[in-house]
C-alpha cells in the first residue's frame, strides 16, 4: 500500500511541522485550513517571506529551538517537511555550474548517479559536461 489515509482530531493538541521551504508551506497551509494548532520548526531558514503567505485563523507557533530538544508532550502528530537533502544539494550544484536547474529527468538520473558514485563524483560529472559556453 503506497498511501495511508490519516485522520487527526486537530482540536486534540498541537501538530508539529519540521522543515522549511515549499514542502513545509504546503503542509502548513493544509493543516491550518483544517483548523489545526501548528507548531513549526523551520530550522535555520528565514521564514519572514513565507509567513506572508500563511494567513489562516488557526494558531501558528514558530519555534527556533532544535526540534529534538523541544517538549512534544502536547503533540497529536509530527509532520516532516524537510524534503530530500541530496536533491537540494544536486540542484544547487547544477545551478552553480550550469546556471540553470536540472529538468525532472536530469534530476532523476543525477540522483541515481549520486546514490551509486557519491556527491563528489557527481560534481565532477557536472563540471565535465559539455554545456559550458566559450567566448572567443
Amino acid at each position: 500500500m503506497r498511501f495511508l489515509p490519516v485522520f487527526l482530531d486537530t482540536a486534540a493538541g498541537v501538530v508539529i511541522v519540521v522543515g522549511a521551504g515549499e514542502p513545509a508551506l504546503g503542509k502548513l497551509r493544509l493543516l491550518r485550513a483544517a483548523g489545526a494548532h501548528v507548531r513549526w520548526f523551520p530550522g535555520g531558514a528565514d521564514v519572514a517571506e513565507e509567513m506572508l503567505a500563511l494567513s489562516a485563523p488557526s494558531p501558528l507557533e514558530i519555534s527556533l529551538a532544535a526540534p529534538l530538544e523541544a517538549d512534544w508532550s502536547d503533540a497529536v502528530a509530527i509532520v516532516s517537511a524537510a524534503g530530500d537533502p541530496l536533491d537540494t544539494q544536486i540542484a544547487a550544484a547544477y545551478r552553480l555550474a550550469l546556471n540553470r536547474s536540472p529538468t525532472r529527468e536530469e534530476a532523476k538520473e543525477l540522483a541515481a548517479y549520486a546514490g551509486k558514485h557519491g556527491l563528489t563524483n557527481l560534481c565532477r560529472l557536472i563540471l565535465n559536461s559539455n554545456e559550458f559556453m566559450f567566448v572567443n
